[in-house]
């Protein structure tokens, strides 16, 4: 006997959004005026729409655009100070600052010379490492050859401030937003399982009734794709998760 099976625990919130709006458009594309799979259809969109709208103001997060800014001025405090040092490497005709130059390019290079085109987390890593090995007496020693100890409190200043905004974003999405979507999800798959299951209860006695079964088809194959994407990414999150601990975050 044929039948949809529909697993709503698997699914995240815009993975529900996505199916519901595929099932919605497979019903209305095919111009069935059953009354009660009209109704379910309705229900559906309804409740979807609201989900659809706390997903795009979650995407509004307050802190993304401050986030921005705060790469920003790190990408520049960095360069900035990079590429002055860099010139300095050039300076013949003052040993001193040319040779700290030198040094000092060589721990750039270690940390990563375009470590401003990184993804955040990698770039964080690599900032923390690259204001670490400066620490040291010597290099000190060598940005204040150069005058660039200012530069040097400065990197560290920028760092800070994107941390601590990164951290803000992070907690808003991992605790407000988590439970503002799960909740507009939740009536989402309640009325997508209805509709199933009067499709999987009609079906049954139009076996041979064409129309019928275009819909049930299209339905089925909704959601069997989206069953299917939800259950790699799973699989493949869980094997991220053994790997490593550190899953990159590009963003350039």
């Amino acid at each position: 006997m044929q039948k949809i099976s529909f697993y709503p625990s698997i699914f995240l919130a815009e993975e529900t959004n996505t199916a519901a709006k595929q099932i919605t458009t497979a019903v209305n594309s095919s111009q069935n005026i059953n009354e009660t799979l009209l109704l379910a259809k309705a229900a559906l969109e309804t409740s979807n729409e609201k989900l659809t709208r706390v997903i795009h103001a979650i995407l509004a997060n307050p802190h993304t655009q401050d986030l921005t800014n705060a790469d920003g001025s790190r990408d520049t405090t960095f360069v900035g100070g990079r590429n002055v040092i860099e010139g300095f490497t050039h300076w013949e005709f003052d040993v001193a600052k040319k040779d700290a130059a030198i040094r000092l390019v060589e721990v750039i290079n270690r940390n990563g010379w375009s470590l401003h085109a990184y993804g955040y987390s990698k770039q964080s890593s690599a900032t923390n490492s690259l204001i670490n090995e400066l620490k040291k007496p010597e290099l000190q020693a060598d940005l204040a050859t150069l005058g660039l100890l200012n530069w040097y409190a400065e990197l560290i200043k920028s760092q800070e401030n994107f941390e601590s905004i990164f951290n803000l974003k992070a907690g808003t999405k991992n605790s407000k937003e988590s439970v503002e979507k799960r909740e507009a999800q939740i009536p989402v798959n309640e009325d997508i399982e209805k509709l199933i299951t009067y499709l999987n209860s009609i079906i049954m006695f139009n076996t041979k009734d064409e129309n019928w079964n275009k819909i049930f088809n299209d339905v089925e194959g909704i959601v069997k794709q989206m069953t299917s994407v939800a259950r790699a990414r799973r699989s493949n999150h869980k094997t991220d998760n053994s790997a490593s601990t550190d899953k990159p975050e590009d963003k350039k």
